[in-house]
């Protein structure tokens, strides 16, 4: 997997447990824009750095963005909407908080 070019999505990663993969911060909350996006750089479009920096499966308990301002930045938008990509889990929305959990097994505080 490459860079920015990758059409990958955090439904094709059976490994993936990145609540923020593939998705980008819009004004309505966070929405699928496939590819290996990371929806924490907000000012810019910037892939996951665990796949293209580390060679990693993006993993949010190990990820060099998880850091304290992350966190609070995910807290104060716990209760944001999550729009995932059509063909990828099933197009349910949820919320911010609901995906965190799903995806890393812990809550946003």
């Amino acid at each position: 997997m490459s860079g920015t070019d990758s059409t990958a999505s955090a439904a094709s990663h059976a490994s993936c447990k990145c609540p923020l993969y593939g998705l980008g911060l819009t004004s309505v909350g966070f929405a699928g824009q496939g590819g290996n996006r990371c929806a924490l750089v907000t000012d810019a479009h910037a892939p996951c750095i665990m796949e293209t920096q580390q060679s990693k499966a993006p993993d949010w308990l190990t990820c060099p963005r998880n850091t304290p301002e992350s966190m609070a930045f995910l807290a104060r938008n716990a209760n944001s909407p999550v729009f995932p990509l059509a063909e990828a889990e099933g197009a349910r929305e949820e919320s911010l908080s609901t995906r965190f959990s799903r995806m890393v097994g812990s809550t946003l505080n």
